[in-house]
């Protein structure tokens, strides 16, 4: 697997497989956090803290990452043990 990041934005390529997923800033964030040791909800939390604004609610910021771990598993990206 290859990942490149680059203003915010990143890649993420599987050559064995030829797939190619683009990230936006907060799957770049969620990505940068996914060391296998935190799980989904601790990284909403995480981010949910570093958020410098109020209209967001930490449930929102969760189902986000969820739905983000969720294609990255259906596209072959990740696995769970």
């Amino acid at each position: 697997m290859l990942f490149r990041e680059e203003e915010g934005e990143s890649i993420i390529f599987l050559p064995e497989f030829g797939r190619l997923k683009k990230l936006n800033p907060m799957s770049t964030i969620i990505w940068n956090l996914m060391d296998g040791k935190r799980g989904a909800d601790e990284i909403a939390r995480e981010i949910f803290n570093n958020i410098k604004s109020t209209s967001v609610t930490e449930e929102k910021v969760r189902e986000d990452v969820l739905t983000f771990l969720e294609k990255l598993k259906e596209g072959g990206f990740i696995s769970y043990e």
